[in-house]
């Protein structure tokens, strides 16, 4: 095999370019947040099509959205190393629940990831308002699994999730103290 010959090739860190998870953490954080004037926009003009296509296409690009964030977010920080890790491992963005007792344990940002990752089934908390014709996501989601055959569950806070997204700790970060 040839070496590769410098000027015909361009290098990029996926760290800084491909995984940048603002745009992603803020589409899904666009989903939640719309639910009320979507709702108030089909209640006041009843939009048939929206009314019928609306709830599918948004459970499908939340459930997307969630993936696409956990497996961008993992293949960059497990690598981190020192502060940066320990720093990274106090985004507390929800609750963890095991065993049969439901044990519950504050989750962070990785181990959400990998929770998503790794989940069987994504369950969204829905409420129905007075006549409204669809029903609203609240700012929170479920996620359920089995690990070494113990069930999981966890309650993802979808506000602390894209937050904790957006600030993705880089392993190259050149504005942030060496460990």
């Amino acid at each position: 095999m040839k070496k590769a010959k410098p000027e015909r090739f361009e290098s990029h860190n996926p760290a800084h370019t491909i995984l940048n998870l603002t745009p992603v953490a803020s589409n899904l954080l666009a989903l939640f947040m719309a639910e009320g004037p979507i709702h108030k926009l089909i209640s006041k003009r009843h939009y048939p099509g929206i009314l019928s296509e609306y709830p599918e296409y948004r459970e499908q690009q939340i459930i997307k959205l969630l993936i696409e964030i956990a497996t961008s977010y993992r293949l960059t920080t497990w690598q981190l190393k020192g502060k940066r890790k320990e720093r990274e491992r106090k985004n507390e963005v929800g609750l963890l629940f095991t065993g049969e007792d439901d044990k519950e344990y504050p989750l962070n940002m990785h181990e959400a990831c990998n929770k998503i990752i790794h989940a069987d089934e994504i369950v969204f908390e829905t409420k129905k308002i007075r006549k409204a014709p669809l029903r609203y996501i609240r700012e929170q989601i479920q996620a359920f699994g089995i690990k070494q055959g113990e069930e999981w569950n966890v309650v993802l806070w979808i506000p602390e999730f894209c937050e904790a997204a957006i600030n993705m700790p880089l392993l190259d970060d050149p504005f942030e103290e060496e460990d």
